[in-house]
């Protein structure tokens, strides 16, 4: 089985696999909180695919057991569809995650809420969708408060609030405070580059 994540250099932090559907498996690799990306690598993270594959992967940081942020600075999307997305969150398992996600293809943002593997409705995640394009530099953010998760695109410096998710109406806050800062990545074909994984807060 090939790698869908095939370089994970530099986004100081082990990212975990958490999730792969085949036929991707995720390679380990590391990611930095924040600071440039060395020149030998075009992006921190590339995933590459030629078939439908999906990836979550976990970061081993502690944030404060209510509010924390997850920022994302792609580097290039695939170009194809209908999956050239790049998600973040928190995630507790392979089964149980907070999601913010932006669709590259459709020109979209969403949130995906899944309990014990079952995604989960309108109620938790605020409904869909927010129509939004990335360009070049153009950031993404979610910010967890108690039971809720807003997302974010930041775009000529300027941030725009694109939705807030109320994920407490099934996933109590305390549980989901001892989930760690995750990244998500969903392609048909292709190949999509991540510069910058940052959780303010956590390790340098």
């Amino acid at each position: 089985m090939r790698s869908l994540v095939r370089r994970a250099a530099t986004l100081g932090v082990l990212l975990t696999l958490l999730a792969g559907l085949s036929p991707a498996t995720v390679a380990p690799g590391t990611a930095r909180a924040a600071g440039p990306v060395p020149p030998l690598y075009p992006s921190a993270l590339v995933a590459s695919t030629d078939s439908p594959s999906a990836a979550v992967l976990a970061a081993p940081i502690t944030g404060p057991a209510d509010d924390i942020a997850v920022l994302v600075e792609p580097r290039s999307f695939a170009g194809g569809g209908p999956e050239d997305s790049v998600c973040l969150g928190r995630a507790g398992s392979a089964r149980d995650f907070v999601l913010g996600w932006y669709n590259h293809h459709r020109g979209t943002s969403g949130v995906d809420v899944r309990v014990d593997g079952t995604g989960q409705g309108n109620g938790a995640t605020g409904g869909c969708c927010t129509t939004v394009r990335w360009t070049e530099g153009d950031r993404f953010a979610v910010v967890f408060s108690g039971g809720t998760m807003t997302s974010w695109a930041e775009h000529d410096g300027r941030w725009r609030r694109l939705r807030t998710a109320p994920f407490g109406t099934v996933v109590a806050p305390e549980r989901a405070a001892t989930w760690t800062p995750a990244v998500g990545l969903r392609l048909t074909s292709g190949e999509l580059g991540l510069d910058r994984l940052t959780v303010p807060g956590g390790p340098d």
